[in-house]
């Protein structure tokens, strides 16, 4: 199994046990979720990674956490964020960290 594939077998079981008025199967889940059976058993067994529309219903569903199992990043479409994930290592670390505080700001505003 795959970093991924474990992620994805804990929200499997995660998603049973809320499930609790009778024993749940994969292909229900790949209902809930919007993601064929055969596609959704390969990804529970390592056998590839779900990427395009599947890789969208699965963020839809769980958020970024979605991305730190698959050891990746979303794809950058916005051209601002481009442009600074780009020239990342070429600012100072002042810069840096401002840009990481002003986000961490506005997060917080968020909540």
């Amino acid at each position: 199994m795959t970093k991924f594939s474990d992620w994805l077998d804990g929200k499997f079981t995660e998603w049973k046990a809320e499930q609790r008025e009778k024993k749940r199967t994969i292909s229900e889940y790949s209902i809930h979720l919007g993601i064929s059976q055969p596609n959704l058993s390969r990804y529970l067994k390592g056998r590839t990674v779900p990427e395009s529309d599947n890789l969208r219903r699965l963020v839809a569903r769980y958020g970024n956490e979605v991305y730190d199992a698959l050891d990746t990043l979303p794809s950058v479409t916005d051209e601002r964020l481009r442009i600074i994930v780009l020239s990342w290592e070429t600012l100072s670390e002042k810069t840096r960290d401002h840009l990481a505080s002003t986000v961490a700001q506005l997060e917080r505003k968020k909540k």
